[in-house]
C-alpha cells in the first residue's frame, strides 16, 4: 500500500507540472502576439507622427515665403520606409513593416516637394525644410 502512495504522489507530480509547463506556454506564446502587435502599431504611430511634423514643415515655409527654413529632427522606426510622395494623392506616405497598409500624412496643399533619398533612413534623422523661390525641398544632412 505504501509503494502504490509513492507512486500516486509521482504521477500527480508530473500531471501538475505537465498542465504548469502547457499554461505557461500558452501564455508565452500569446504575450508574444501581444508584443508584436503593440510594437508594429506603435511604428506605424512613430512613423505617422514624423509624417504629419514635415507635412506640417512643408506648408510653414510655403507660406512664409522665399528663403524659408525649418530644422527638425524626427525619429523613424527599423524597417520603416519613409518620406515618398504620392503625386496623384498629395501626401506624404510610409511602408512600415507589419502595417497592413501604407501609412500617410496630412494632405500637403503647397506644391509637391522635392524630398532627398538620404531622408529615407532608420533612427533620428534631422530634416531641413526650404522654399527656394515657390520650389520646396527637404534634405537629410
Amino acid at each position: 500500500m505504501q509503494n502504490y502512495k509513492k507512486g500516486q504522489g509521482a504521477v500527480e507530480f508530473f500531471l501538475i507540472a505537465g498542465f504548469v509547463l502547457l499554461a505557461t506556454s500558452v501564455l508565452l506564446t500569446q504575450s508574444d502576439n501581444q508584443i508584436r502587435g503593440s510594437t508594429a502599431l506603435n511604428n506605424v504611430i512613430v512613423a505617422r507622427s514624423a509624417l504629419d511634423l514635415e507635412s506640417s514643415n512643408l506648408k510653414y515655409v510655403y507660406l512664409s515665403g522665399n528663403n524659408t527654413k525649418i530644422t527638425n529632427t524626427v525619429f523613424i522606426p527599423v524597417g520603416a520606409q519613409c518620406f515618398y510622395v504620392d503625386v496623384g494623392a498629395n501626401f506624404l506616405y510610409c511602408i512600415v513593416p507589419g502595417a497592413s497598409a501604407r501609412v500617410i500624412s496630412d494632405s500637403i496643399t503647397t506644391p509637391l516637394p522635392s524630398i532627398q533619398p538620404s531622408c529615407n533612413r532608420a533612427g533620428w534623422v534631422s530634416m531641413v525644410t526650404e522654399n527656394k523661390g515657390g520650389k520646396l525641398t527637404v534634405k537629410c544632412p
